[in-house]
């Protein structure tokens, strides 16, 4: 881990598998999403269906890297970089199941309290037929519905919770 870059090597993309995207609208603001995609300690609290633990290995303005246990065993090393001016950032499976996988997210905004995020799935190779890929890009993009199904729920209970603070 000591030896990855802490930047967005936005070039690396053309060297990777594109198997496909999600897209979604979120109502939260984008100090929400950024903020929660800094927080990795959330990940086995909320997410628990996907992450049954986390410890943190080194953490910045860069993002973070951690080692992520999975539900039923098994361990990946992660990290999630971060180009705040851009509202980009990239999570890579260093090791582990699913190794190589890099998701890149754009979020843009819709309105003052209303986000899309475009989060887009790579491989190092494209998978050996299209039915592997059929089945990978579904899963993930599974995944990432369920992981913003739960997100959403945190980021408007913060920005609630700072709105009724700040009517006092």
């Amino acid at each position: 881990c000591a030896v990855r870059s802490n930047q967005i090597d936005y070039s690396r993309i053309l060297s990777l598998h594109y198997l496909g995207n999600y897209t979604r609208e979120l109502p939260v603001n984008m100090t929400r999403m950024m903020e929660n995609a800094y927080d990795w300690e959330h990940l086995p609290f909320i997410h628990e269906s996907s992450f049954s633990s986390i410890s943190l290995i080194a953490s910045g303005k860069w993002g973070w890297r951690a080692r992520i246990g999975i539900p039923g065993g098994g361990i990946q090393l992660l990290d999630l970089i971060i180009d705040l001016s851009e509202n980009y950032w990239v999570s890579t499976v260093i090791s582990g199941p699913g190794e190589g996988t890099e998701i890149h997210t754009k979020a843009t905004n819709v309105s003052n309290e209303t986000i899309e995020v475009d989060v887009r799935f790579y491989l190092p190779e494209a998978p050996a037929d299209q039915s592997v890929q059929e089945f990978v890009l579904k899963y993930l993009q599974d995944q990432y519905r369920r992981l913003y199904d739960e997100d959403q729920d945190l980021m408007s209970g913060r920005q609630e919770a700072l709105d009724t603070k700040a009517k006092l």
